[in-house]
């Protein structure tokens, strides 16, 4: 299964535990994230960002986790329609 893993502010713990369950998981996992900084945009905005990102990648996984950093309704309305089935897992 191939999997990304989206996070709008991956610094420190959140990036801990991304690199730990690509490194365990018997899955793909990809990552797409933000730099730890300025929070409270990543927060609001950093989903505009990792979906153009997203769409730039051209890449069709089966499922997405995306952390509670990430506005998931904003992410998936900008996300390309091809996409839209995608599963999102939201792990908090």
């Amino acid at each position: 299964m191939k999997i990304y893993i989206i996070d709008s502010f991956l610094g420190d713990s959140h990036k801990e535990w991304a690199r730990s369950y690509k490194k365990f998981s018997a899955h793909q996992i990809e990552i797409l994230g933000l730099s730890g900084h300025h929070w409270k945009w990543r927060m609001t905005g950093g989903a505009i960002t990792l979906a153009e990102k997203f769409n730039q990648l051209n890449i069709l996984p089966d499922l997405i986790i995306a952390t509670d950093m990430v506005n998931i309704p904003l992410f998936k309305s900008l996300i390309s329609p091809e996409y839209q089935k995608i599963p999102i897992v939201m792990y908090f």
